[in-house]
């Protein structure tokens, strides 16, 4: 009985004072929501408005289905009813590409992340990423006592290499050298580049005598492997991460 007494633009005018009440307090509720930068901020600045309106409007077209065009109730509320699901589906079909927009953002956004953290010839870390993750290991150990190693790694001879096989065998054993070192990681380990055919790993929870084992499974790898020119060595040194270590120490 209320509502039947107000009227449409009365009803409009309570939602604009509302909606103004919120955007006055934009630290709380749920206006903080609205204003975050997060799906759900997405979410709540593109589907809050029409959501609010939805009654409204229905309200507005059954009043003028019965009073302008003098349909019974039945009629009027027939066609509120497809109006009503025409106007779900059509937030459905927001709602949708909305959700496919930002999946291809995030999925642009994490390829164009890797790019610029990932070597392209080799396909492991670059120096960038690999400095990033030394720096939060040495925050770890810092803050939590959690200690790791590192494996400095470094091809013998390989500017003769280059010069006797050519400058695209050269890539192909850097290359070959990628796979080897991711194959011989676990997931939480990281393998870089260091720079040319310098390469470096990060062994997270892992002392010194662990880290001795991982290095002769690589020294394995490669003398087993079969290269295409000659037979590809690799020199590594072993560093357990102490207290007082910064990059240059370690």
């Amino acid at each position: 009985v209320l509502f039947s007494r107000v009227s449409v633009y009365t009803t409009f005018l309570l939602l604009l004072a509302t909606l103004g009440w919120i955007a006055s307090t934009p630290t709380i509720g749920l206006t903080r929501v609205t204003t975050a930068d997060t799906l759900g901020g997405a979410f709540a600045r593109r589907l809050l408005l029409p959501a609010l309106l939805m009654p409204v409007i229905v309200a507005f077209v059954f009043e003028m289905l019965q009073s302008r065009l003098g349909l019974s109730e039945a009629l009027a509320f027939s066609f509120v009813a497809l109006f009503s699901g025409g106007a779900v589906a059509w937030l459905v079909w927001w709602v949708a590409t909305l959700l496919d927009k930002l999946e291809r953002q995030r999925r642009k956004s994490l390829l164009l992340r890797n790019d610029a953290d990932t070597d392209t010839l080799t396909g492991l870390a670059n120096r960038r990423a690999f400095d990033d993750a030394l720096a939060s290991l040495l925050r770890g150990q810092r803050e939590h006592d959690m200690r790791f190693s590192l494996l400095m790694l470094d091809l013998d001879g390989f500017k003769s290499y280059n010069d006797d096989f050519g400058h695209l065998a050269g890539d192909e054993v850097l290359r070959i050298t990628g796979h080897l070192l991711g194959a011989a990681l676990r997931p939480s380990d990281l393998a870089a580049r260091y720079g040319g055919e310098e390469f470096a790993l990060l062994l997270p929870d892992t002392d010194v005598t662990r880290a001795g084992e991982v290095a002769a499974r690589i020294l394995d790898a490669f003398r087993g492997f079969a290269w295409p020119q000659r037979a590809v060595t690799i020199s590594i040194g072993v560093a357990q991460s102490a207290p007082s270590d910064g990059i240059t120490d370690l």
